[in-house]
């Protein structure tokens, strides 16, 4: 995980999508997107200053499924979909 946004609340109209929701900060396609999966990753325990914002930041968002979570990775099968 690079980056943690987190919610102080659940908006109303929140749709749920299994897998994984990727923010990007361009437009992607399958082979960049499955290159961010190929390094080790670290889970923070705290979220790091720089990150603790309200300015609205504009965002790619891509939802990846089926999406391997006991490796962390994009499978073979995994379709990549822009949101939005």
């Amino acid at each position: 995980m690079v980056r943690v946004f987190p919610f102080s609340g659940e908006p109303e109209d929140m749709a749920w999508y299994p897998g994984v929701i990727l923010l990007s900060g361009e437009k992607a396609d399958k082979t960049q997107i499955t290159h961010l999966f190929q390094f080790p990753y670290n889970l923070l325990s705290e979220l790091p200053g720089i990150f603790q914002t309200n300015v609205p930041i504009q965002r790619v968002v891509y939802l990846l499924y089926p999406f391997d979570f006991d490796k962390m990775t994009v499978s073979e099968v995994t379709e990549i979909s822009r949101i939005g």
